[in-house]
This record gives structure tokens, sequence and C-alpha cells, in this order.
């Protein structure tokens, strides 16, 4: 996806805090000088990482006390965004100007997968698909 520059593997299995390895992994990205954090969990734990990479923008959706740990944060009206893809879009924008899906500028993209002929033959080679 041309929107994504790189991928980071999650080294955390699901429900672990495993709050010394959030730290190890938030100090590290410190160097990449991000500057904008998108929490799309609503959990406690997904909110650490951006925290301990001193991310200095961290938006996401109120959930799990992460008071503190999210420094942009907003108060979800399901019933305005009914569609997970709408909760995210409306994270992007300012919470004083989108109050609900309908103010989301439409068409919604979608995310488009690129492939080179390169990854293409390689994948082909490795699982020995014609």
């Amino acid at each position: 996806m041309p929107e994504v520059s790189r991928a980071l593997p999650m080294p955390l299995g699901h429900g672990a805090l495993e709050l010394g390895e959030r730290r190890r992994l938030g100090v590290a990205l410190r160097e990449n000088h991000y500057q904008r954090a998108f929490v799309l969990p609503n959990s406690f734990k997904s909110a650490l990482v951006p925290f301990f990479a001193k991310v200095p923008q961290r938006t996401g959706w109120r959930g799990e006390m992460r008071y503190g740990l999210l420094n942009d944060i907003r108060v979800l009206d399901k019933p305005a965004f009914p569609l997970m893809v709408q909760r995210y879009v409306a994270l992007a924008y300012d919470a004083k100007q989108i109050h609900s899906a309908a103010d989301l500028p439409q068409p919604l993209l979608w995310p488009q997968l690129r492939v080179t002929d390169t990854e293409v033959a390689d994948v082909s080679q490795a699982f020995a698909l014609s």
C-alpha cells in the first residue's frame, strides 16, 4: 500500500500486558521521530507503545482508562459512526469538524495493494504456484 511506508511487527501476544516489552518497543521507535499516532484498538495496552515512543500527538477513541496515554482523546458516538472504517477515518480529522459519518469525505477511499512482478515471481516460486 503506498500509504504505508513501513510495517512493524508486534512481538506481543493478544492479551499480554508485558509492560517492559511495550516500553522497549516504544523507546526503539523514538529514533523515527513520528509526529502522530492513531491508536485504533480501544485498549489501555495499545496506547502504551506510542506513549513510550514519545509521539507528540496520540489520537484515539476513549477506552480502558487511556487518559494521559492519549492526548487527543475522542468520545465515540457509535450510532453516528456505525462502521468501523468510519470510526478510524474520523480520527484523521479535527474532532470539531467531524460529528458523524455524513461529515466524512465521500466516497471513502479503499486501500490498494500494489504488487510488483518481482514480488509475484518470488512468492510463486516460494510456494510452488503456477
